[in-house]
């Protein structure tokens, strides 16, 4: 991955999928460009504490230094270092103004 600028980053509401209560995140552009053509229903497997665990397209489970699959399609996470992200458009749209 290397590196990101800031315009690489979007707010989403794309990885969602397992989510109790459903929220914007910001991730890469390229990660959610690599989930939406995929149509399998898992995109890959994580390893966490030993375990293989499958990950569904759109989940918010992102990838680990063991992930196998379409990594690219997990959702990589970025954030501004002393950046709070605007998610008022997101309220908007939630509640219907």
């Amino acid at each position: 991955m290397g590196s990101a600028r800031a315009s690489d980053s979007i707010v989403s509401m794309a990885f969602n999928v397992g989510m109790p209560q459903p929220g914007p995140h910001r991730v890469l552009r390229s990660s959610v460009e690599a989930a939406e053509p995929l149509e399998d229903e898992q995109v890959g497997v994580v390893r966490i504490a030993g375990e293989e665990v499958e990950v569904p397209r759109f989940a918010a489970l992102p990838p680990t230094h063991e992930a196998t699959g379409h990594v690219d399609a997990m959702p990589l996470y970025a954030g501004r270092l002393g950046h709070r992200p605007d998610f008022s458009s997101h309220r908007r749209e939630k509640s219907g103004r």
